[in-house]
Protein backbone atom coordinates (compact mmCIF):
# COMPACT_ATOMS: atom_id res chain seq x y z
CA UNK A 1 0.00 0.00 0.00
CA UNK A 2 2.77 2.29 1.01
CA UNK A 3 4.87 1.24 -2.29
CA UNK A 4 1.90 1.89 -4.30
CA UNK A 5 1.29 5.54 -2.89
CA UNK A 6 4.96 6.47 -3.20
CA UNK A 7 4.64 5.14 -7.21
CA UNK A 8 1.73 7.20 -7.80
CA UNK A 9 3.38 10.40 -5.95
CA UNK A 10 6.56 9.80 -8.34
CA UNK A 11 4.22 9.73 -11.03
CA UNK A 12 2.30 12.83 -10.31
CA UNK A 13 5.46 14.66 -10.05
CA UNK A 14 6.81 13.36 -13.13
CA UNK A 15 3.42 14.46 -14.92
CA UNK A 16 3.31 17.80 -13.49
CA UNK A 17 7.52 18.38 -14.13
CA UNK A 18 7.03 17.08 -17.81
CA UNK A 19 3.80 19.53 -18.39
CA UNK A 20 5.50 22.37 -16.40
CA UNK A 21 8.35 21.37 -19.08
CA UNK A 22 5.67 21.76 -22.02
CA UNK A 23 4.39 24.48 -21.14
CA UNK A 24 7.40 26.33 -20.44
CA UNK A 25 9.01 25.32 -23.71
CA UNK A 26 5.25 26.88 -25.55
CA UNK A 27 5.85 30.02 -23.60
CA UNK A 28 8.68 30.30 -25.57
CA UNK A 29 7.12 30.17 -29.11
CA UNK A 30 6.08 33.57 -29.60
CA UNK A 31 9.77 35.16 -29.38
CA UNK A 32 11.12 31.79 -31.55
CA UNK A 33 8.58 32.52 -33.85
CA UNK A 34 9.29 36.68 -34.10
CA UNK A 35 13.17 35.61 -34.27
CA UNK A 36 12.72 33.09 -37.15
CA UNK A 37 10.22 35.30 -39.30
CA UNK A 38 13.24 38.35 -38.72
CA UNK A 39 15.76 36.64 -39.87
CA UNK A 40 13.85 35.07 -42.39
CA UNK A 41 12.98 38.31 -43.74
CA UNK A 42 16.51 39.85 -43.17
CA UNK A 43 17.60 36.93 -45.51
CA UNK A 44 15.14 37.68 -48.28
CA UNK A 45 15.84 41.31 -47.95
CA UNK A 46 19.38 40.43 -48.47
CA UNK A 47 18.60 38.76 -52.14
CA UNK A 48 15.96 41.70 -53.26
CA UNK A 49 19.34 44.49 -52.84
CA UNK A 50 21.47 41.98 -54.52
CA UNK A 51 18.94 42.01 -57.54
CA UNK A 52 19.20 45.81 -57.38
CA UNK A 53 22.86 46.55 -56.19
CA UNK A 54 24.52 43.08 -56.14
CA UNK A 55 28.51 43.42 -57.21
CA UNK A 56 31.00 40.70 -57.90
CA UNK A 57 32.63 38.94 -55.13
CA UNK A 58 35.60 36.29 -54.63
CA UNK A 59 34.10 35.18 -51.22
CA UNK A 60 32.12 31.88 -51.75
CA UNK A 61 29.80 32.72 -48.57
CA UNK A 62 28.93 35.78 -50.25
CA UNK A 63 27.83 34.37 -53.57
CA UNK A 64 25.72 31.40 -51.52
CA UNK A 65 24.17 33.49 -49.85
CA UNK A 66 22.26 35.58 -52.19
CA UNK A 67 20.96 31.94 -53.69
CA UNK A 68 18.33 31.75 -50.61
CA UNK A 69 16.66 34.21 -52.44
CA UNK A 70 17.12 32.66 -56.12
CA UNK A 71 12.92 31.98 -56.08
CA UNK A 72 11.97 35.90 -55.61
CA UNK A 73 10.70 37.47 -58.92
CA UNK A 74 12.84 39.97 -60.36
CA UNK A 75 10.25 41.84 -62.66
CA UNK A 76 6.82 42.37 -61.79
CA UNK A 77 6.06 43.75 -65.31
CA UNK A 78 5.45 47.18 -63.71
CA UNK A 79 5.87 48.78 -67.26
CA UNK A 80 3.33 47.15 -68.44
CA UNK A 81 1.03 49.46 -65.90
CA UNK A 82 2.90 52.72 -67.42
CA UNK A 83 1.76 55.25 -70.24
CA UNK A 84 4.08 54.31 -73.43
CA UNK A 85 7.46 55.77 -74.70
CA UNK A 86 8.34 56.34 -70.83
CA UNK A 87 12.17 56.23 -69.46
CA UNK A 88 10.36 52.87 -67.13
CA UNK A 89 9.29 51.12 -70.03
CA UNK A 90 12.33 51.63 -71.97
CA UNK A 91 14.25 50.43 -69.40
CA UNK A 92 13.91 47.42 -68.32
CA UNK A 93 16.13 47.47 -65.71
CA UNK A 94 14.35 50.44 -64.08
CA UNK A 95 11.48 47.76 -63.43
CA UNK A 96 13.15 45.14 -62.39
CA UNK A 97 14.89 47.15 -59.98
CA UNK A 98 11.32 48.92 -58.96
CA UNK A 99 9.83 45.39 -58.51
CA UNK A 100 13.13 43.96 -55.76
CA UNK A 101 12.79 47.88 -54.22
CA UNK A 102 8.71 46.53 -53.37
CA UNK A 103 10.23 43.33 -52.38
CA UNK A 104 13.05 44.45 -49.68
CA UNK A 105 9.91 47.02 -48.50
CA UNK A 106 7.48 44.29 -47.76
CA UNK A 107 10.35 42.23 -46.01
CA UNK A 108 11.31 45.06 -43.95
CA UNK A 109 7.49 45.75 -42.81
CA UNK A 110 7.35 42.48 -41.61
CA UNK A 111 11.18 42.84 -39.78
CA UNK A 112 9.41 45.95 -37.96
CA UNK A 113 6.17 44.27 -37.02
CA UNK A 114 8.73 40.90 -35.81
CA UNK A 115 10.96 43.93 -33.83
CA UNK A 116 8.09 45.28 -32.31
CA UNK A 117 6.34 42.14 -31.31
CA UNK A 118 9.75 40.81 -30.02
CA UNK A 119 10.43 44.14 -27.64
CA UNK A 120 7.13 43.97 -26.51
CA UNK A 121 7.04 39.84 -25.64
CA UNK A 122 10.29 40.54 -23.88
CA UNK A 123 9.16 43.58 -21.69
CA UNK A 124 6.42 41.62 -20.52
CA UNK A 125 7.82 38.24 -20.02
CA UNK A 126 10.39 39.95 -17.84
CA UNK A 127 7.54 41.83 -16.15
CA UNK A 128 6.06 38.53 -14.77
CA UNK A 129 9.13 36.12 -14.91
CA UNK A 130 12.39 37.92 -13.24
CA UNK A 131 14.47 34.89 -12.63
CA UNK A 132 17.57 33.90 -14.07
CA UNK A 133 16.56 31.60 -16.49
CA UNK A 134 14.18 33.53 -18.03
CA UNK A 135 16.91 36.16 -18.28
CA UNK A 136 19.66 34.00 -19.74
CA UNK A 137 17.17 33.06 -22.87
CA UNK A 138 15.64 36.51 -23.48
CA UNK A 139 19.64 37.47 -23.39
CA UNK A 140 21.10 34.60 -25.51
CA UNK A 141 18.55 34.90 -27.87
CA UNK A 142 18.61 38.76 -28.32
CA UNK A 143 22.35 37.87 -29.19
CA UNK A 144 22.10 34.89 -31.27
CA UNK A 145 19.50 37.14 -33.78
CA UNK A 146 21.43 40.00 -33.30
CA UNK A 147 24.67 37.70 -34.50
CA UNK A 148 22.98 36.03 -37.56
CA UNK A 149 21.35 39.00 -39.03
CA UNK A 150 24.92 40.63 -38.70
CA UNK A 151 26.54 37.76 -40.59
CA UNK A 152 23.85 37.97 -43.68
CA UNK A 153 24.01 41.94 -43.99
CA UNK A 154 28.12 41.82 -43.67
CA UNK A 155 28.27 38.78 -46.36
CA UNK A 156 26.08 40.08 -49.01
CA UNK A 157 27.74 41.40 -52.17
CA UNK A 158 25.47 44.60 -52.51
CA UNK A 159 25.53 47.61 -51.03
CA UNK A 160 23.06 50.18 -49.99
CA UNK A 161 25.03 53.18 -50.99
CA UNK A 162 28.61 54.33 -51.91
CA UNK A 163 29.90 56.14 -49.17
CA UNK A 164 32.21 53.08 -48.07
CA UNK A 165 34.33 53.64 -51.09
CA UNK A 166 34.19 57.53 -50.50
CA UNK A 167 35.79 56.46 -46.50
CA UNK A 168 38.58 54.66 -48.85
CA UNK A 169 39.30 57.00 -50.86
CA UNK A 170 39.89 59.67 -48.45
CA UNK A 171 42.21 57.28 -46.65
CA UNK A 172 44.31 56.60 -49.80
CA UNK A 173 44.28 60.29 -50.49
CA UNK A 174 46.46 60.49 -47.31
CA UNK A 175 48.10 58.11 -47.15
CA UNK A 176 48.78 57.03 -50.93
CA UNK A 177 48.97 60.12 -52.14
CA UNK A 178 49.77 62.26 -49.13
CA UNK A 179 46.92 65.12 -50.38
CA UNK A 180 44.50 67.11 -47.55
CA UNK A 181 40.92 65.29 -48.03
CA UNK A 182 39.16 68.72 -47.48
CA UNK A 183 40.65 70.28 -50.20
CA UNK A 184 41.85 67.44 -52.49
CA UNK A 185 38.52 65.82 -53.74
CA UNK A 186 38.93 62.06 -55.53
CA UNK A 187 38.98 63.71 -59.15
CA UNK A 188 42.49 64.94 -58.34
CA UNK A 189 43.53 60.75 -58.90
CA UNK A 190 41.02 59.48 -61.48
CA UNK A 191 43.83 56.73 -61.58
CA UNK A 192 43.49 55.10 -58.56
CA UNK A 193 41.34 52.07 -58.42
CA UNK A 194 38.63 52.98 -55.97
CA UNK A 195 37.85 55.71 -58.23
CA UNK A 196 35.55 53.72 -60.49
CA UNK A 197 33.43 53.18 -57.23
CA UNK A 198 32.59 56.93 -56.65
CA UNK A 199 29.42 58.55 -56.89
CA UNK A 200 30.84 62.00 -55.24
CA UNK A 201 34.26 61.95 -57.04
CA UNK A 202 34.44 65.99 -56.94
CA UNK A 203 33.34 66.32 -53.47
CA UNK A 204 35.62 67.23 -50.78
CA UNK A 205 35.38 65.79 -47.23
CA UNK A 206 33.33 67.19 -44.78
CA UNK A 207 33.54 64.57 -42.06
CA UNK A 208 35.50 65.28 -38.36
CA UNK A 209 39.24 64.23 -38.72
CA UNK A 210 38.83 61.63 -36.27
CA UNK A 211 37.03 59.64 -39.54
CA UNK A 212 39.50 60.77 -41.59
CA UNK A 213 42.36 59.23 -39.32
CA UNK A 214 40.19 55.78 -39.18
CA UNK A 215 39.74 56.27 -42.57
CA UNK A 216 42.98 56.05 -43.48
CA UNK A 217 43.99 53.22 -41.17
CA UNK A 218 40.91 51.34 -43.12
CA UNK A 219 42.07 52.54 -46.23
CA UNK A 220 45.81 50.66 -45.73
CA UNK A 221 44.30 47.17 -44.06
CA UNK A 222 41.46 46.92 -46.76
CA UNK A 223 43.66 47.55 -50.03
CA UNK A 224 41.61 49.02 -53.21
CA UNK A 225 40.04 45.29 -54.26
CA UNK A 226 36.20 46.52 -54.05
CA UNK A 227 35.37 43.30 -51.36
CA UNK A 228 38.22 43.93 -49.56
CA UNK A 229 37.12 47.29 -48.98
CA UNK A 230 33.77 46.32 -48.34
CA UNK A 231 34.06 43.53 -45.74
CA UNK A 232 37.04 45.87 -43.90
CA UNK A 233 34.46 48.91 -43.56
CA UNK A 234 31.78 46.39 -42.87
CA UNK A 235 34.08 45.25 -39.83
CA UNK A 236 34.50 48.06 -38.14
CA UNK A 237 30.78 48.97 -38.35
CA UNK A 238 30.11 45.41 -36.83
CA UNK A 239 32.55 46.06 -34.25
CA UNK A 240 30.73 49.62 -33.56
CA UNK A 241 27.34 47.98 -33.32
CA UNK A 242 28.39 44.93 -30.87
CA UNK A 243 30.39 47.79 -28.57
CA UNK A 244 27.05 50.12 -28.87
CA UNK A 245 24.57 47.34 -27.63
CA UNK A 246 27.31 46.45 -25.18
CA UNK A 247 26.90 50.50 -23.68
CA UNK A 248 23.49 50.47 -23.99
CA UNK A 249 23.02 47.15 -21.41
CA UNK A 250 25.59 49.05 -19.19
CA UNK A 251 23.97 52.21 -19.54
CA UNK A 252 21.04 51.32 -18.71
CA UNK A 253 22.24 49.02 -15.82
CA UNK A 254 23.76 52.15 -14.40
CA UNK A 255 20.77 54.38 -14.38
CA UNK A 256 19.17 51.50 -12.08
CA UNK A 257 16.31 50.40 -14.81
CA UNK A 258 14.13 47.53 -14.38
CA UNK A 259 15.15 44.49 -15.80
CA UNK A 260 12.22 44.13 -18.39
CA UNK A 261 13.52 47.81 -19.36
CA UNK A 262 17.03 46.91 -19.69
CA UNK A 263 16.06 44.27 -21.62
CA UNK A 264 13.40 45.76 -23.62
CA UNK A 265 15.86 48.50 -24.29
CA UNK A 266 18.58 46.66 -25.31
CA UNK A 267 16.84 44.55 -27.95
CA UNK A 268 15.25 48.04 -29.60
CA UNK A 269 18.70 48.74 -30.46
CA UNK A 270 19.99 45.24 -31.24
CA UNK A 271 17.52 44.32 -33.68
CA UNK A 272 16.41 47.58 -35.13
CA UNK A 273 16.23 47.01 -38.83
CA UNK A 274 17.73 50.07 -39.51
CA UNK A 275 20.48 50.00 -37.26
CA UNK A 276 21.62 46.60 -38.30
CA UNK A 277 20.84 47.74 -42.40
CA UNK A 278 22.75 50.91 -42.24
CA UNK A 279 25.84 50.10 -40.31
CA UNK A 280 26.67 46.37 -41.19
CA UNK A 281 25.01 46.31 -44.51
CA UNK A 282 25.81 50.04 -45.74
CA UNK A 283 28.69 50.45 -43.28
CA UNK A 284 27.76 54.15 -42.31
CA UNK A 285 30.17 55.94 -40.36
CA UNK A 286 27.04 57.04 -38.74
CA UNK A 287 27.45 53.51 -36.80
CA UNK A 288 30.87 55.20 -35.42
CA UNK A 289 30.04 58.36 -34.68
CA UNK A 290 26.91 57.04 -32.69
CA UNK A 291 29.62 55.05 -30.65
CA UNK A 292 30.94 57.74 -29.17
CA UNK A 293 27.70 59.10 -28.90
CA UNK A 294 26.44 56.22 -26.86
CA UNK A 295 29.99 56.28 -24.80
CA UNK A 296 28.81 60.06 -23.72
CA UNK A 297 25.87 58.66 -22.61
CA UNK A 298 27.18 55.58 -20.57
CA UNK A 299 29.46 57.67 -18.87
CA UNK A 300 26.99 60.66 -18.50
CA UNK A 301 24.64 57.77 -16.83
CA UNK A 302 28.07 56.24 -14.66
CA UNK A 303 28.05 60.29 -13.41
CA UNK A 304 24.94 60.46 -12.34
CA UNK A 305 25.09 56.49 -10.25
CA UNK A 306 28.21 58.07 -8.79
CA UNK A 307 27.13 60.97 -7.90
CA UNK A 308 29.82 62.60 -9.10
CA UNK A 309 28.62 65.22 -12.41
CA UNK A 310 29.62 68.19 -10.96
CA UNK A 311 33.02 66.97 -10.19
CA UNK A 312 35.56 67.49 -13.68
CA UNK A 313 36.50 63.71 -13.14
CA UNK A 314 32.41 63.36 -13.71
CA UNK A 315 31.77 65.74 -16.67
CA UNK A 316 34.89 65.53 -18.60
CA UNK A 317 34.03 61.83 -19.26
CA UNK A 318 30.51 62.61 -21.34
CA UNK A 319 32.55 65.63 -22.78
CA UNK A 320 34.81 63.62 -24.71
CA UNK A 321 32.47 60.83 -25.82
CA UNK A 322 30.09 63.70 -27.13
CA UNK A 323 33.17 65.87 -28.34
CA UNK A 324 34.68 62.42 -30.22
CA UNK A 325 31.49 62.27 -32.22
CA UNK A 326 31.37 65.59 -33.46
CA UNK A 327 34.78 65.12 -35.12
CA UNK A 328 33.38 61.93 -36.82
CA UNK A 329 30.42 64.11 -37.80
CA UNK A 330 29.22 67.34 -36.69
CA UNK A 331 25.59 66.25 -36.41
CA UNK A 332 26.29 65.32 -33.23
CA UNK A 333 27.06 68.88 -31.75
CA UNK A 334 23.68 69.25 -30.01
CA UNK A 335 24.59 66.61 -27.53
CA UNK A 336 27.69 69.08 -26.33
CA UNK A 337 25.09 71.64 -26.51
CA UNK A 338 22.59 70.18 -24.04
CA UNK A 339 25.75 68.14 -21.65
CA UNK A 340 26.95 72.08 -21.11
CA UNK A 341 23.91 73.34 -20.10
CA UNK A 342 22.77 70.17 -17.74
CA UNK A 343 25.98 70.48 -16.12
CA UNK A 344 25.45 75.22 -15.82
CA UNK A 345 21.71 73.90 -14.11
CA UNK A 346 23.05 71.25 -11.90
CA UNK A 347 25.38 73.51 -10.28
CA UNK A 348 23.44 76.16 -9.85
CA UNK A 349 20.74 74.03 -8.33
CA UNK A 350 23.43 72.39 -5.97
CA UNK A 351 24.40 75.92 -4.87
CA UNK A 352 20.58 77.21 -4.58
CA UNK A 353 20.18 73.99 -2.39
CA UNK A 354 23.01 74.43 -0.07
CA UNK A 355 21.65 77.97 0.42
CA UNK A 356 23.74 80.17 -1.76
CA UNK A 357 22.65 81.35 -5.01
CA UNK A 358 25.79 82.40 -7.09
CA UNK A 359 26.38 82.27 -11.01
CA UNK A 360 30.29 81.79 -10.87
CA UNK A 361 31.31 78.40 -10.20
CA UNK A 362 28.33 76.94 -12.49
CA UNK A 363 29.61 79.54 -15.36
CA UNK A 364 33.19 78.09 -14.30
CA UNK A 365 32.44 74.49 -14.52
CA UNK A 366 30.67 75.26 -17.89
CA UNK A 367 33.15 76.88 -19.09
CA UNK A 368 35.87 73.89 -18.02
CA UNK A 369 33.74 72.21 -20.12
CA UNK A 370 33.25 73.82 -23.38
CA UNK A 371 36.80 74.93 -23.07
CA UNK A 372 37.97 70.99 -23.18
CA UNK A 373 36.25 69.89 -26.03
CA UNK A 374 37.28 73.31 -28.11
CA UNK A 375 40.76 72.47 -27.12
CA UNK A 376 40.60 68.99 -28.60
CA UNK A 377 38.33 69.92 -31.67
CA UNK A 378 41.19 72.68 -32.44
CA UNK A 379 44.10 70.36 -32.07
CA UNK A 380 42.49 67.34 -34.17
CA UNK A 381 41.68 69.82 -36.77
CA UNK A 382 44.93 71.59 -36.71
CA UNK A 383 47.06 69.54 -39.10
CA UNK A 384 44.46 69.58 -41.90
CA UNK A 385 43.87 73.25 -41.42
CA UNK A 386 47.28 75.09 -41.28
CA UNK A 387 48.69 75.91 -44.19
CA UNK A 388 45.20 77.26 -45.34
CA UNK A 389 43.71 80.75 -45.22
CA UNK A 390 39.98 80.87 -43.39
CA UNK A 391 38.53 81.76 -46.25
CA UNK A 392 39.50 78.30 -47.61
CA UNK A 393 38.39 76.35 -45.02
CA UNK A 394 34.88 77.64 -45.67
CA UNK A 395 35.06 77.42 -48.65
CA UNK A 396 35.25 73.39 -48.71
CA UNK A 397 32.32 73.51 -45.96
CA UNK A 398 30.23 75.33 -48.18
CA UNK A 399 31.24 73.83 -51.31
CA UNK A 400 29.55 70.44 -50.14
CA UNK A 401 26.59 69.43 -52.44
CA UNK A 402 24.33 69.74 -49.24
CA UNK A 403 24.94 73.05 -49.48
CA UNK A 404 23.17 73.90 -52.61
CA UNK A 405 21.01 70.88 -53.35
CA UNK A 406 18.20 68.93 -51.91
CA UNK A 407 17.09 65.43 -51.16
CA UNK A 408 14.68 63.49 -49.75
CA UNK A 409 13.02 66.80 -48.04
CA UNK A 410 10.42 69.14 -47.76
CA UNK A 411 12.51 71.55 -49.86
CA UNK A 412 13.07 69.36 -52.81
CA UNK A 413 9.20 68.41 -52.87
CA UNK A 414 9.30 72.37 -53.57
CA UNK A 415 11.83 72.42 -56.11
CA UNK A 416 10.48 69.48 -57.68
CA UNK A 417 7.08 71.31 -57.57
CA UNK A 418 8.47 74.34 -59.20
CA UNK A 419 10.18 72.72 -62.30
CA UNK A 420 7.10 71.19 -63.32
CA UNK A 421 4.57 74.06 -62.15
CA UNK A 422 6.25 76.75 -61.37
CA UNK A 423 5.09 77.98 -58.28
CA UNK A 424 3.03 81.06 -57.90
CA UNK A 425 4.93 84.42 -57.06
CA UNK A 426 4.12 84.31 -53.16
CA UNK A 427 5.30 80.87 -52.34
CA UNK A 428 8.75 80.94 -54.43
CA UNK A 429 10.48 81.51 -50.85
CA UNK A 430 9.51 78.08 -50.44
CA UNK A 431 12.17 76.49 -52.83
CA UNK A 432 14.78 78.46 -51.13
CA UNK A 433 17.45 76.65 -49.70
CA UNK A 434 18.86 79.76 -47.73
CA UNK A 435 15.38 79.79 -46.23
CA UNK A 436 15.53 76.36 -45.52
CA UNK A 437 19.08 76.00 -43.46
CA UNK A 438 17.88 78.98 -41.56
CA UNK A 439 14.75 76.91 -40.82
CA UNK A 440 16.94 73.49 -40.11
CA UNK A 441 19.33 75.78 -37.23
CA UNK A 442 16.43 77.00 -35.92
CA UNK A 443 14.75 73.32 -35.70
CA UNK A 444 17.40 72.42 -34.37
CA UNK A 445 18.24 75.10 -31.51
CA UNK A 446 14.24 75.05 -30.69
CA UNK A 447 14.03 71.66 -28.59
CA UNK A 448 17.90 72.65 -26.61
CA UNK A 449 15.99 76.27 -25.90
CA UNK A 450 13.03 74.61 -24.85
CA UNK A 451 14.52 72.02 -22.99
CA UNK A 452 16.61 74.69 -20.62
CA UNK A 453 12.86 74.63 -18.73
CA UNK A 454 13.24 70.43 -17.75
CA UNK A 455 16.72 70.97 -17.25
CA UNK A 456 16.15 73.35 -14.80
CA UNK A 457 14.23 70.84 -12.83
CA UNK A 458 16.23 67.66 -13.51
CA UNK A 459 20.03 67.33 -14.67
CA UNK A 460 20.04 63.42 -15.57
CA UNK A 461 20.79 60.94 -18.34
CA UNK A 462 17.01 60.61 -18.99
CA UNK A 463 16.79 64.24 -19.55
CA UNK A 464 19.37 64.63 -21.55
CA UNK A 465 18.71 61.99 -24.10
CA UNK A 466 14.94 63.27 -24.55
CA UNK A 467 15.87 66.87 -25.40
CA UNK A 468 19.08 65.05 -27.95
CA UNK A 469 16.20 63.70 -29.49
CA UNK A 470 14.49 66.14 -29.80
CA UNK A 471 17.03 68.29 -31.38
CA UNK A 472 17.65 65.50 -33.94
CA UNK A 473 14.57 65.22 -34.80
CA UNK A 474 14.44 68.87 -35.55
CA UNK A 475 17.33 68.72 -37.50
CA UNK A 476 16.14 65.78 -39.65
CA UNK A 477 12.58 66.72 -40.27
CA UNK A 478 13.41 69.78 -41.73
CA UNK A 479 17.22 69.34 -43.73
CA UNK A 480 17.41 70.20 -47.09
CA UNK A 481 19.80 66.70 -47.31
CA UNK A 482 17.87 63.61 -45.86
CA UNK A 483 19.51 60.46 -46.18
CA UNK A 484 17.60 57.21 -44.25
CA UNK A 485 21.10 56.28 -41.98
CA UNK A 486 20.66 59.52 -40.20
CA UNK A 487 18.21 58.29 -38.09
CA UNK A 488 20.52 55.86 -36.31
CA UNK A 489 21.29 58.91 -34.08
CA UNK A 490 18.54 58.88 -32.60
CA UNK A 491 17.68 55.26 -32.32
CA UNK A 492 21.44 55.40 -30.23
CA UNK A 493 19.93 57.37 -27.48
CA UNK A 494 16.49 56.18 -27.26
CA UNK A 495 17.30 53.09 -24.83
CA UNK A 496 18.53 56.32 -22.36
CA UNK A 497 15.12 57.89 -22.44
CA UNK A 498 13.29 54.41 -21.11
CA UNK A 499 11.17 53.56 -19.66
CA UNK A 500 8.08 54.76 -21.34
CA UNK A 501 5.89 54.48 -18.37
CA UNK A 502 7.33 57.96 -16.98
CA UNK A 503 5.27 60.32 -19.30
CA UNK A 504 3.42 60.93 -22.34
CA UNK A 505 5.79 62.67 -24.12
CA UNK A 506 8.55 60.37 -23.40
CA UNK A 507 6.27 57.60 -24.94
CA UNK A 508 5.43 59.52 -27.91
CA UNK A 509 9.56 60.32 -28.51
CA UNK A 510 10.02 56.81 -28.28
CA UNK A 511 7.42 56.01 -30.65
CA UNK A 512 8.06 58.46 -33.11
CA UNK A 513 11.83 57.74 -33.14
CA UNK A 514 10.86 54.12 -33.85
CA UNK A 515 8.67 54.63 -36.60
CA UNK A 516 10.32 56.99 -38.42
CA UNK A 517 12.97 54.80 -38.31
CA UNK A 518 10.64 52.57 -40.87
CA UNK A 519 9.73 55.19 -42.60
CA UNK A 520 13.57 56.12 -43.01
CA UNK A 521 14.05 53.64 -45.83
CA UNK A 522 11.77 55.22 -48.32
CA UNK A 523 14.17 57.62 -48.73
CA UNK A 524 16.42 54.98 -51.15
CA UNK A 525 13.18 55.21 -53.39
CA UNK A 526 14.49 58.07 -54.43
CA UNK A 527 18.35 57.09 -55.13
CA UNK A 528 17.47 53.94 -56.66
CA UNK A 529 13.77 54.83 -58.66
CA UNK A 530 12.11 58.33 -58.15
CA UNK A 531 14.82 60.52 -59.61
CA UNK A 532 13.74 58.27 -62.62
CA UNK A 533 10.15 59.92 -62.58
CA UNK A 534 11.41 63.36 -62.92
CA UNK A 535 12.62 62.07 -66.82
CA UNK A 536 8.74 61.98 -67.42
CA UNK A 537 7.19 64.49 -69.75
CA UNK A 538 6.09 66.45 -67.87
CA UNK A 539 7.76 65.52 -64.96
CA UNK A 540 5.36 63.20 -62.21
CA UNK A 541 6.01 64.67 -58.51
CA UNK A 542 3.73 62.65 -57.01
CA UNK A 543 6.61 60.11 -55.98
CA UNK A 544 7.73 63.14 -53.90
CA UNK A 545 4.68 64.17 -51.96
CA UNK A 546 4.03 60.72 -51.28
CA UNK A 547 7.64 60.40 -50.26
CA UNK A 548 7.21 63.23 -47.62
CA UNK A 549 3.97 62.23 -46.42
CA UNK A 550 5.20 58.81 -45.67
CA UNK A 551 9.36 59.39 -44.68
CA UNK A 552 8.10 62.52 -42.07
CA UNK A 553 4.28 62.97 -41.68
CA UNK A 554 3.55 59.20 -40.07
CA UNK A 555 5.98 59.51 -37.60
CA UNK A 556 4.68 62.73 -36.75
CA UNK A 557 1.21 61.63 -36.92
CA UNK A 558 1.88 58.63 -34.36
CA UNK A 559 3.66 61.48 -31.80
CA UNK A 560 1.01 63.58 -31.67
CA UNK A 561 -1.79 60.51 -31.44
CA UNK A 562 0.38 59.14 -28.99
CA UNK A 563 0.98 61.91 -26.93
CA UNK A 564 -2.57 62.98 -27.23
CA UNK A 565 -4.42 60.02 -26.80
CA UNK A 566 -2.76 57.53 -24.88
CA UNK A 567 -4.64 56.05 -22.09
CA UNK A 568 -3.67 57.99 -18.58
CA UNK A 569 -4.01 54.97 -17.19
CA UNK A 570 -0.62 53.98 -18.17
CA UNK A 571 1.17 57.08 -16.31
CA UNK A 572 3.15 56.35 -13.38
CA UNK A 573 5.06 58.51 -11.13
CA UNK A 574 8.63 58.65 -10.54
CA UNK A 575 8.16 56.92 -7.30
CA UNK A 576 6.24 53.97 -8.90
CA UNK A 577 8.64 53.17 -10.85
CA UNK A 578 11.84 53.67 -8.77
CA UNK A 579 9.95 50.85 -6.15
CA UNK A 580 9.59 48.49 -9.14
CA UNK A 581 13.09 48.86 -9.30
CA UNK A 582 13.82 48.61 -5.83
CA UNK A 583 11.33 45.10 -5.69
CA UNK A 584 13.33 43.74 -8.97
CA UNK A 585 16.65 44.64 -7.87
CA UNK A 586 15.91 42.37 -4.17
CA UNK A 587 14.84 39.85 -6.23
CA UNK A 588 17.85 39.72 -8.36
CA UNK A 589 19.74 39.66 -5.37
CA UNK A 590 18.14 37.80 -2.67
CA UNK A 591 19.45 34.07 -1.68
CA UNK A 592 17.30 31.12 -3.10
CA UNK A 593 15.51 28.47 -0.65
CA UNK A 594 17.39 25.90 0.25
Amino acid sequence: MIIDTFKNAEGASVTSSSSTTRQRIKSWLPLVLYACVYLFCALMGVAAVDNIAGFATHVTLSRELVRFGAWLPTNLSIDAWLPKNTPLQQHAYLTRHFTSVMEWYLFLVIMFVAYGLGAYFVYRRLKKHNDQRTRRFIYGAIIVVMLICCAFYFLTPANTATDMYSYASYGRLITVYFKNPYFVPPSAFPHDETFQWLYWTNTTSIYGPVWMIASSILSLLSGPTQMDIVLTFRSIALLSHLINVFLVYKGLRLLGRSEKTVAAGTLLYAWNPLVLSESVLGAHNDIFMVTFLVLGFYWLAKAEHDKTFLQPRGYLLPMLGFTLATLVKFSAAPALAVCVLALFFARLQADRKAGSFVWWPALRSALIATGSSLAMIIVLYAPFWVGHSFHDIISTVTSQPSSADSINSILSTFANYNNAHQLPAYLSILKSHKLWSLLNIVAMLAPIAIGCKFLWKKQDTRTVALIVIASFAGFLLTAPWFFPWYLVWIIGVVPFVLPIEKSRFTRATVVFSLIYSATAFMGYYTTWLGWSQLLLKPPQILWSVLLNIILIGVPLLAFFITWKFWPSKYDRSEAEIEVETVQHTETETAPSPA
